[in-house]
């Protein structure tokens, strides 16, 4: 269970899945009881990430990250700057910080 200073509820998420808006990630599933967060990429790999808060969940799905490379692939282009990026915030907010994480997982 998550609780905000700002709402005067509780909020009860357990499990959210969506599709990604991405060139890099395909579909994104975050569980609040066990505060993992798995990621598919569009390249069919799945990891999971472990000790995931609410808040860094958020900043992933969102695209909260910049982009320091270009390029392009069949799911998309990217340049330097672009913004949202959900893979410059999967870097930025997950691998920089060395969140814990394994190969593997699954969007169930």
């Amino acid at each position: 269970m998550i609780k905000y200073k700002h709402l005067t509820s509780p909020i009860n998420l357990k499990k959210w899945r969506s599709d990604a808006i991405s060139s890099n990630v395909d579909k994104i599933m975050f569980n609040d009881e066990t505060l993992e967060l798995v990621i598919k990429f569009n390249d069919g790999s799945y990891y999971t990430y472990y000790d995931i808060d609410f808040e860094e969940f958020v900043g992933v799905f969102s695209g909260s990250g910049v982009c320091r490379t270009s390029g392009s692939n069949r799911w998309g282009t990217w340049f330097v700057g672009k913004t949202p990026s959900v893979g410059a915030a999967v870097y930025d907010i997950l691998v920089r910080r060395g969140a814990k994480y394994s190969r593997g997982g699954s969007l169930k």
